[in-house]
């Protein structure tokens, strides 16, 4: 699958790989006895399971303001069994295709915050807040939980990399 030939192409250039290095759908550092790869490159493109998408669904803040679609989080927090299927089907198909994600999922619209205190005519006083689809959060939280496994099952983070890893941070 491309996706995974790309990913692989970048891993032996992060891990300074030569082409040679690469056997059998495994990857090997040059350290001595670290073997990498054992199939996980398969399973980052395998499709994702129905609890899988539940678990992102649920994790979604309530307080999420909707983006384009006006679609708001608690109306996808209930949804039945056909929706989410629905919804697993839509996200597998885009997901293992070269298709294109609908274009309501990658806009955005943008509101400005007023900081405190701050002058109201000029630019700088202002936070920009982009407002994006939730059902494009959701895939997106899906698509990190996949890539951080990876990650840290090929031990391919170094320790001082402890931003946005589970308890690592101080």
């Amino acid at each position: 699958m491309e996706i995974t030939s790309k990913f692989n192409t970048f891993c032996l250039a992060q891990h300074k790989l030569e082409p040679n290095q690469k056997k059998k759908g495994k990857i090997h550092r040059k350290q001595k006895g670290a073997n990498r790869g054992d199939g996980h490159l398969e399973e980052l493109s395998q499709k994702t399971s129905q609890w899988k998408l539940k678990e992102a669904i649920k994790n979604i803040n309530n307080k999420k303001q909707p983006g384009p679609d006006k679609i708001f989080p608690e109306f996808i927090k209930n949804f039945g069994t056909k929706a989410i299927n629905t919804l697993l089907l839509i996200h597998n198909k885009y997901w293992t295709s070269k298709m294109n994600l609908p274009a309501d999922w990658t806009k955005a619209m943008f509101i400005l915050i007023l900081k405190s205190g701050k002058p109201t005519e000029e630019m700088e006083s202002y936070w920009p807040i982009a407002l994006t689809s939730i059902l494009a959060k959701i895939f997106e939280r899906i698509i990190l939980t996949r890539l951080k496994w990876f990650l840290e099952s090929q031990n391919s983070l170094v320790e001082e990399q402890a931003g946005f890893r589970n308890n690592m941070s101080t």
